[in-house]
């Protein structure tokens, strides 16, 4: 599926665990797939600050504190 992602094409997951394992291959994927111009959409979590990429990269720098 991720292969056929185009730019300006929407993923839509309903949880963000239905991605990816752990946290590191969360934010692998999400590089990969925003790197793309992909917008990635997630239904079942409450975050309102688009895009997600962003807003997963912020986590990746301050993974330290887990």
């Amino acid at each position: 599926m991720l292969a056929h992602l185009c730019s300006r094409d929407t993923l839509h997951m309903h949880s963000i665990d239905r991605l990816a394992k752990n946290l590191a291959d969360l934010l692998k994927l999400i590089e990969s797939i925003t790197g793309k111009g992909v917008a990635v959409q997630f239904h079942n979590e409450c975050h309102e600050r688009p895009p997600f990429g962003e807003w997963a990269l912020d986590i990746s720098r301050e993974k330290e504190w887990f």
